[in-house]
């Protein structure tokens, strides 16, 4: 059974999902940006019998709270620190997808002592000589976000704008898409959009410092995956102990369209650490 739980981190108040097996060592999973927990609710059945899950709704998101400002890497960074330390009370499998694999790899370098191993699942590593508009259907995406939240719509305008977006879509589809939509703070859109999410956060700094188990998982650049492989082979230079894995014709939400891959290296990493 997955429970939804609130805890106060005395800045915010971060939702989160609590299922697995008590008793078991800890796995946390974060996902992307204008995402939520739900985004693993396969993950509760997929792996709730070897693991004590969590999956926080990253501030901004979901029934998080929405703070007009604080979305840079430290700032969610901070509030999945608390919440290990607080909340689970042990060293966790910190495991992320997209925006959520950038607090994973920010956490594993800010706050050693609250992760055993790392996941970072397809992360917007974005070198010196890229940004979002390298990316455009990631763009596109994240512009039609901000401008359908950015005046506090209600859902059924948010239900609208669903619907014009993706016509044929089914009604169900198209609320589930509503509900995450209507989650989303628009500042933490707006930040990504302007390229001030890593202010103040130097990742290639972070990366050198990180010591704990860490898988990377990466797709085809061409087939929309946001790794490149020269960005996989800097990963590898600046964590040496990584695991570095490529999954063929692997695009940006391979952790879902490529599970059976994925989850034979995930696995394995887990195996390895045990």
């Amino acid at each position: 059974m997955v429970q939804e739980n609130t805890f106060d981190t005395r800045e915010i108040q971060l939702n989160y999902a609590e299922g697995g097996t008590n008793g078991k060592p800890a796995m946390v999973l974060l996902h992307g940006l204008t995402g939520s927990w739900q985004a693993y609710t396969d993950a509760f059945d997929e792996y709730g019998a070897d693991w004590h899950l969590f999956a926080p709704d990253l501030r901004g998101h979901g029934k998080s709270s929405q703070p007009q400002t604080g979305y840079t890497l430290p700032d969610y960074a901070g509030d999945i620190a608390r919440f290990l330390q607080e909340v689970v009370k042990e060293p966790v499998v910190l495991a992320g997808h997209s925006l959520g694999a950038l607090v994973t790899l920010t956490v594993g370098h800010l706050f050693p002592a609250h992760v055993r191993a790392l996941i970072a699942n397809d992360p917007p590593l974005l070198g010196d000589d890229l940004n979002l508009v390298d990316y455009p259907d990631a763009q596109a995406w994240f512009t039609w976000v901000y401008e359908t939240v950015k005046d506090q719509p209600s859902f059924e305008q948010v239900l609208a704008s669903c619907e014009a977006l993706n016509p044929d879509a089914s009604e169900a589809d198209l609320r589930e898409i509503a509900e995450r939509v209507s989650g989303v703070a628009p500042g933490t859109v707006k930040i990504a959009l302007d390229d001030h999410q890593k202010d103040g956060y130097d990742l290639q700094v972070g990366l050198r410092t990180i010591r704990c188990p860490t898988l990377l998982l990466y797709g085809d650049f061409e087939c929309g995956s946001v790794v490149r492989e020269q960005d996989a082979v800097e990963f590898k230079r600046l964590v040496p102990q990584a695991t570095v894995v490529k999954i063929p014709n692997g695009n940006h939400m391979l952790w879902w369209e490529e599970a059976e891959k994925r989850r034979k290296y995930v696995q394995e990493f887990l195996r390895a650490i045990e």
